[in-house]
């Protein structure tokens, strides 16, 4: 093991997220010689499952609100009174489990003009910011060789 790592162990924590945020703080003697073998101490194994199931819950909750959102959206765009009825009936049910996260009427209509907006600028169904409009050529049918029979 070299030094570095041993001077990570004694100080601020050996085991630290891609980031750098310490996961464990403090190891005891016999976790570090533990380590120094190969063996991961069983609070460290713990604290990073526990840091999993907490991120996964996470993205769980972001995927579902951003599910809602294209489904409410969706129902709008198409004009649709009963599938916008059945997902802002979703929306409050989500909005119950997780208010920090909740879809506000703001965030909804947002959403809605977003898309029409982006739909609106998009051409040949790619949508790029102004920024990134350099790209475009990229995108080209033709630029790859592909022969489009038209009839």
């Amino acid at each position: 093991m070299t030094a570095l790592k041993w001077s990570d162990m004694f100080g601020e924590g050996a085991s630290k997220t891609a980031s750098g945020a310490a996961i464990v703080d403090n190891f005891t003697a016999g976790e570090i010689f533990g380590k120094s073998l190969g063996f991961n101490p069983l609070v460290q194994s713990e604290t990073q499952k526990h840091r999993f199931a907490v991120k996964a819950k996470e993205r769980g909750i972001e995927d579902r609100r951003t599910s809602l959102m294209e489904q409410f959206t969706q129902a709008a765009k198409d004009y649709n009174p009963k599938a916008k009825d059945k997902s802002l009936c979703e929306i409050r049910e989500f909005n119950k489990r997780n208010p920090p996260k909740s879809l506000t009427g703001d965030k909804l209509k947002q959403s809605v003009k977003s898309r029409i907006s982006g739909a609106a600028k998009a051409t040949g169904g790619l949508y790029l910011k102004k920024s990134s409009e350099y790209l475009r050529e990229e995108g080209r049918v033709a630029d790859y060789g592909i022969r489009r029979d038209t009839p």
